[in-house]
């Protein structure tokens, strides 16, 4: 069985790209399309079926202590917010052999939500809508 832990990624977005790996400590690219609707015909057997292509609707979500510096993430998703940007993302390192995969696209940044409890850390989650489905690539 090949598993590995997830240590090192880069994470960059925007144009030029910045990279933030160093502020988000989680980073999820989650398909949530739809499955479409199933169609049954009189047919016989499976020659009768069929499911109807949706588009795809994928999202970024990102995790991290909040940075409010001048260029930290918190501070920069409230300077960029409701524009389209680039992304890529490349997930484990050169170390491990066959390991590293790159995805790219297109998502509407969104402010960082903003506050929280009492003497805990200031904390973001943010859940970026992709523009379309993310290229996937095995980077040099």
């Amino acid at each position: 069985m090949n598993k590995r832990r997830l240590r090192e990624a880069s994470i960059k977005l925007g144009s030029p790209l910045t990279e933030f790996n160093a502020q988000i400590e989680e980073w999820t690219l989650v398909n949530n399309t739809d499955d479409g609707e199933q169609i049954f015909t009189y047919a016989p057997g499976t020659a009768g079926e069929d499911r109807e292509d949706t588009d795809p609707q994928w999202a970024m979500v990102l995790k991290g202590p909040s940075d409010w510096t001048e260029g930290g993430f918190s501070d920069w998703s409230w300077d960029h917010d409701g524009e389209t940007v680039a992304f890529t993302v490349i997930g484990h390192s050169d170390s491990v052999t066959g390991w590293k995969t790159q995805y790219d696209g297109q998502v509407k940044i969104k402010a960082q939500s903003v506050g929280g409890a009492n003497r805990s850390t200031d904390r973001f989650e943010v859940t970026l809508p992709i523009i379309g489905k993310p290229t996937y690539s095995r980077p040099a």
